[in-house]
């Protein structure tokens, strides 16, 4: 980007200094301050452009996230973003009749559905009917090839053949073959007889009715035959009619449908699109602040102070000349990366993410899409048991896993200590193949049934950490009106919501003895500590993550609390020798019955303990 040499304010028409360590101008004499952006935004917005041109989408997406760093609301900036992320040239044109049905545009769904400066800015109406646009239009194609298939097969069936057998020919084969004996038969022994005798057709006449029987068998097959064919005929035009109405059925009460839904929609989406002719500034925005990449910049490798090289755009580490791009420290490098992953460019997330853990080691996100990196996932779905476990560093994921248990606080290793788990068992699957064929199939059966069973406990707390560290820093679940919504959601069954709420308030208050409770009875699937029962079904698994929690909660909880739980983990443990998931195997008849009668008796002394403790905060 070419700097001009000098510049005057627009405010008073005064020469402004320029602190070109800060990229911030100044007017010495009306005192309005302007960000670099204020005389460069049309300069880099069009090197954004050529960049999407000659399809250098990432490098151009770059650009666009350091506009929007600025200009947040920026209708045009948006628009074109969202344009580079989904590959259109532009959204309007994306028409329910020339789009591409093999195109789900993903990618830009997943950003209008997930990205707060498209959900929540001042263009959140526009970009969600937009996005319902792109789900009508999804529909729409998934019918459409539905309809096209029935059309397809409907083709095929009035294109069948008849396949008609004809009968007759051997009748004629074997008359010409009759003729030919019997005048052979009488040249060969000379016997010749006047025309006007009787006996000088007598060799015919059995072939003669053999020919008869003959000639009405073929009439008769033929007359079959005939019966059959329309038979098959009808059989054809009932599955062809068939067809079509099922065609006819489905473009009446389904595609009709989602056609008027989509004009409906696009109609409303055009309502909504500004004119950005007249959104254009007249002036130039001022009072602004660019954020310094320098601050609270540190050098990955040694720690030291990095200062910025403007004439290469570089961050030079002061103390051990380490360089590093001066993009990797403008705008957010988490988002960079997550799109960086979803583009399965491994190497540049991989470094965004150790930029992000240079600052917070125990940063969810980066310590979690280290890991991904390394087993070359863009998300926890491309976890398989399949060949693509051949480029995984298995070194790399373990160093990470340890860095990631290790840092992160016990919430969040909670997290990663499932996943140390799971991949334990895919490990297991992968080094599987060194061993002889039957071995080989007995430990990847093992694995497999380990991996699909680990992966179900491990998705659900994928799920709540992520919601959890995407908003924290806009809502905090606490106080008493929060609490009674999580036991109203616990009361009712919605263990997921009210463990991701307990889970919210114990990340910024981990003593809360309460939200420690709500936890352990999510984890048990129970509404409250009288619900608990030996009726219902628990694994080992549910039963080992109840331990945990139990014990956690325990060293968490303020001390008159610790026999609450103390009796808990007791309880816990009567339940899994019930179960037979103790060191002592299944019980027997009689020892299920004594496990029962001291089950009853310690869930007494809970329940009691529970109401003393907790009775004011109960449904």
């Amino acid at each position: 980007m070419d700097k001009l040499k000098s510049y005057s304010c627009p405010e008073c028409g005064s020469f402004l200094e320029v602190d070109r360590y800060e990229d911030v101008f100044d007017c010495p004499f009306c005192g309005t301050h302007f960000n670099v952006l204020d005389f460069h935004r049309d300069e880099i917005l069009g090197e954004a452009r050529e960049l999407i041109k000659n399809a250098q989408t990432a490098l151009a997406l770059e650009k666009y996230e350091y506009l929007l760093s600025i200009e947040t609301d920026n209708f045009e900036l948006l628009y074109e973003y969202a344009c580079a992320v989904d590959g259109a040239k532009a959204l309007k044109t994306l028409s329910i009749n020339t789009d591409d049905p093999h195109n789900t545009h993903e990618r830009l769904r997943l950003l209008l559905a997930n990205d707060k400066r498209f959900t929540e800015g001042k263009w959140a109406d526009y970009y969600a009917k937009l996005f319902e646009v792109l789900l009508i239009s999804n529909k729409y194609h998934e019918l459409q090839e539905q309809y096209q298939s029935l059309n397809k097969t409907a083709i095929q069936i009035k294109n069948e053949e008849d396949k008609r057998k004809y009968y007759g020919f051997g009748a004629a084969i074997i008359g010409i073959a009759g003729f030919l004996i019997v005048i052979n038969y009488q040249k060969k022994h000379g016997i010749y007889y006047s025309s006007g005798d009787i006996r000088s057709i007598w060799p015919v006449i059995p072939y003669a009715i053999i020919l008869a029987i003959a000639i009405g068998l073929s009439f008769y097959a033929n007359i079959k035959e005939d019966k059959r064919l329309r038979t098959v005929r009808k059989h054809r035009e009932e599955r062809y009619n068939k067809i079509k109405e099922e065609m006819d059925d489905l473009n009446k009460n389904e595609i009709e449908p989602v056609l008027l839904d989509y004009k409906k929609a696009s109609e409303e989406l055009k309502s909504l699109e500004p004119d950005v002719s007249e959104m254009k500034p007249s002036v130039i925005p001022k009072h602004r602040t660019m954020n310094n990449p320098e601050k609270n910049s540190v050098c990955a490798k040694c720690g030291g102070e990095l200062k910025l090289d403007h004439e290469n755009k570089l961050l030079v580490c002061s103390h051990c000349g380490v360089s590093y791009d001066y993009s990797g420290f403008v705008g957010a490098p988490g988002t960079k990366a997550k799109r960086e992953l979803m583009d399965k460019d491994f190497d540049l997330a991989e470094k965004r993410y150790t930029r992000v853990l240079a600052e917070d080691p125990g940063d969810f996100e980066a310590n979690r899409g280290m890991i991904l990196c390394a087993g070359k996932w863009r998300d926890l779905p491309d976890l398989r048991l399949n060949d693509s476990l051949k480029n995984v560093d298995w070194v790399k994921l373990d160093e990470r896993l340890e860095a990631a248990k290790t840092n992160t606080n016990r919430y969040y290793s909670e997290y990663f200590n499932a996943l140390d788990v799971l991949l334990k068992h895919v490990k297991n699957y992968y080094f599987a193949y060194e061993k002889p064929d039957k071995e080989r199939v007995a430990a990847q059966n093992s694995a497999a049934q380990s991996f699909r069973f680990r992966y179900k406990e491990l998705a659900q707390l994928d799920r709540q950490n992520r919601i959890i560290n995407q908003n924290q820093n806009d809502f905090e679940i606490s106080g008493k009106e929060a609490k009674d919504k999580l036991l109203t959601f616990l009361s009712n069954g919605d263990f997921v919501s009210s463990d991701t709420g307990y889970l919210r308030i114990l990340k910024n208050h981990p003593d809360d003895a309460e939200s420690l409770r709500g936890r352990i009875l999510c984890t048990g699937r129970w509404t409250s500590v009288e619900a608990i029962d030996l009726k219902q079904d628990f694994s080992r698994t549910r039963l080992d993550l109840l331990d945990s929690r139990i014990k956690n909660a325990k060293e968490d909880a303020p001390e008159e609390y610790h026999q609450f739980f103390d009796t808990f983990a007791v309880l816990n443990g009567i339940i899994r020798d019930y179960f037979g998931f103790s060191e002592h195997g299944s019980p027997d008849k009689e020892r299920s019955t004594e496990l029962s009668e001291k089950f009853i008796g310690v869930k007494n002394t809970l329940v009691a303990m529970d109401n003393e403790l907790f009775g004011n905060r109960k449904i």
